[in-house]
């Protein structure tokens, strides 16, 4: 927005723009919703990788079969009966799984389950300066099985999560990159 700064001689105007200080903060403004918009995407797919499944039961990997427990017997055997996650005991069961070395996995359909974390520790979100000029937002992770999880194999059905999250978040995504700025 110019501004009139000195009136000359002979009603002369010197008028002073902005321009450039005005780009730089939309500059700064698109950079900064960006990575917001990518920052609510990547909170939902975390939360989505989180919370109970309802799948079969498997060993954690990296523990072994040390002599097996009371504890360890009973859980194993609910397991094989594929007890579901609402049956009552079953807090106490999942809490005994994880003492003994088990996990639930996720079903079909359902956003992959927790093992060891690292689907979790992978998912990333950063925002660029695309190919066009323009900012971009990435989310994902860097893990190969990443994919595999997302969109099945041959031998696996899908366990969607990033999907989900960008659904779930559609409107907030909206109303983040869709705000007025002047």
């Amino acid at each position: 927005m110019p501004t009139i700064t000195a009136f000359g001689p002979g009603g002369n105007v010197k008028l002073t723009s902005f321009l450039g200080e005005v780009a730089k903060r939309l500059e700064d403004e698109a950079r900064e919703r960006t990575f917001a918009a990518a920052n609510v995407v990547k909170q939902d797919w975390l939360k989505q990788l989180s919370g109970a499944r309802t799948g079969r039961f498997y060993r954690i990997p990296g523990t072994h079969r040390a002599r097996r427990s009371g504890a360890a017997r009973r859980v194993r055997a609910q397991f094989k009966k594929g007890q579901s996650a609402t049956s009552t005991g079953a807090a106490s069961l999942l809490a005994t799984a994880g003492r003994s070395g088990f996990y639930r996995a996720s079903a079909p359909g359902e956003a992959p389950a927790v093992a060891l974390g690292d689907l979790r520790r992978s998912v990333k979100a950063v925002s660029r300066r695309g190919a066009d000029g323009n900012w971009e937002a990435l989310v994902g992770s860097d893990m190969e099985k990443a994919p595999w999880l997302e969109f099945g194999t041959r031998n696996m059905a899908p366990r969607p999560s990033l999907r989900p999250a960008l659904e779930h978040t559609r409107g907030a995504v909206h109303g983040i990159l869709g705000r007025r700025i002047i």
